[in-house]
């Protein structure tokens, strides 16, 4: 009987892990999409509205989901202190956060390079570099979602078939 409890707790926490497992995929999709919606906002922001960039992290950082509100919230104070220039102060609140975020390294890569722009053209400019870097993620976007499709179930399967083989190990 104690066997059969024992194998039962191995069988659902290895199902557990495939769950949590699978999450990550589901997690770098959902973290793409609002990316693009941040960046969306920002854009219309700066060409449109005039707004400073200040004013625009106060703005979004009510409305993020965690982590992009700490992250928000952490450009804002950095932005109020003035000691460092925007592209520095983006660059390591980037590397600060990367951490927490569920993207890889070419939705990384494509943050940290719409820092490095930001403010360093004239709003036509800046734009052109909004939409090309919206471009760039919403092919990151397409590709993680083909992942997630392809990965949706084998993580719970792999981990369930590594739990029954420790199982009949342990037996």
């Amino acid at each position: 009987m104690l066997k059969f409890i024992g194998a039962l707790c191995i069988l659902f926490s290895s199902v557990i892990f495939g769950f949590v497992w699978q999450e990550r995929f589901e997690r770098r999709v959902r973290e793409i999409r609002y990316l693009r919606h941040v960046l969306k906002w920002m854009e219309s922001e700066i060409v449109f509205r005039k707004l400073p960039l200040l004013n625009i992290c106060q703005k979004i950082k009510k409305e993020a989901p965690y982590p992009f509100d700490h992250f928000f919230d952490s450009l804002q104070e950095d932005l109020q202190k003035g000691e460092e220039d925007l592209a520095s102060i983006w660059l390591n609140n980037v590397m600060r956060y990367e951490k927490k975020w569920a993207l890889k390294k070419e939705e990384i890569w494509l943050f940290k390079d719409i820092g490095q722009t930001l403010g360093k053209f004239n709003r036509t400019e800046q734009g052109k570099q909004f939409a090309l870097t919206q471009l760039h993620l919403e092919e990151q976007e397409n590709e993680a979602f083909l992942e997630k499709q392809q990965l949706k179930q084998l993580g719970v399967r792999v981990s369930l078939l590594f739990g029954l083989l420790f199982i009949i190990l342990l037996i």
